[in-house]
């Protein structure tokens, strides 16, 4: 069994939390920066609109395709209007990262710990697309 979604706009790595002290309370507190949580929740959202049910509670594998905007100067005459690879930062394991924490967040899986094996690839989209995040989910037997 497989689940598929599409989240429109351009991929985004999980951050890194920022740590603080609260001077009153003196407490440490660790804050996701404000990208990331965005990011999250459309995610959240596009995963709820195609999932109804319990969370997966089973041995998954998950595949993710980030899709970036494609820069100006791939446009041009000689360039192929295929997707390109993308070798630039963000790294590919902190796309994964934010879209697996998102599975979670929106209850289509219990814990990303039962994601047993992972795929992912980073683009540049093709002319006639747009940046996106293709996520792909599958139960995997022996569970």
């Amino acid at each position: 069994m497989s689940w598929s979604w599409v989240i429109p706009g351009s991929p985004i790595a999980k951050g890194r939390a920022r740590i603080f002290r609260d001077h009153r309370t003196h407490r440490i507190h660790g804050v996701t920066p404000k990208r990331t949580v965005d990011w999250e929740s459309r995610a959240c959202f596009a995963f709820r609109q195609g999932w109804s049910g319990p969370p997966l509670d089973q041995p998954l594998l998950v595949s993710v395709c980030a899709v970036f905007p494609r820069p100006k100067k791939h446009n041009g005459k000689g360039c192929s209007p295929e997707r390109l690879r993308h070798l630039a930062r963000p790294d590919a394991d902190n796309v994964l990262k934010a879209s697996m924490d998102a599975l979670t967040k929106s209850g289509v899986v219990r814990d990303d710990s039962i994601i047993c094996v992972a795929h992912v690839a980073k683009w540049y989209a093709s002319i006639d697309e747009g940046p996106s995040v293709e996520v792909k989910l599958e139960l995997l037997g022996g569970g």
